[in-house]
């Protein structure tokens, strides 16, 4: 395969894939993407007035204590329980397995 044919394979996967509809609710948080590194993680809310938020390790959000960041995830904890908040269409049974793991 020529160079020209993988760049424009390339460009092609990374156009779909930022094109991909889902639904998403607007009454909740909603995590808009994850960033940083393993040692400094950080991660962009929608709060449900609007607002983005940027957050990390340690910090309180609605009531709820940021836990852990990893990739397209944030986990809190509330009252002695974890949960894990998803990117938009990360927690679907297809994205898992392309991204090479399980939750």
């Amino acid at each position: 395969m020529s160079q020209s044919n993988t760049a424009a394979r390339g460009r092609n996967e990374a156009a779909r894939l930022a094109t991909t509809s889902v639904a998403i609710d607007l009454k909740g948080l909603v995590l808009l993407g994850t960033f940083g590194s393993k040692g400094s993680p950080g991660a962009l809310l929608r709060l449900p007035n609007g607002s983005v938020q940027r957050i990390a390790p340690g910090d309180v959000v609605a009531g709820r204590r940021v836990a852990a960041i990893s990739d397209g995830e944030v986990v809190f904890t509330a009252s002695g329980r974890n949960r894990s908040l998803f990117q938009p269409g990360e927690h679907t049974p297809a994205a898992q397995s392309n991204r090479g793991g399980s939750r």
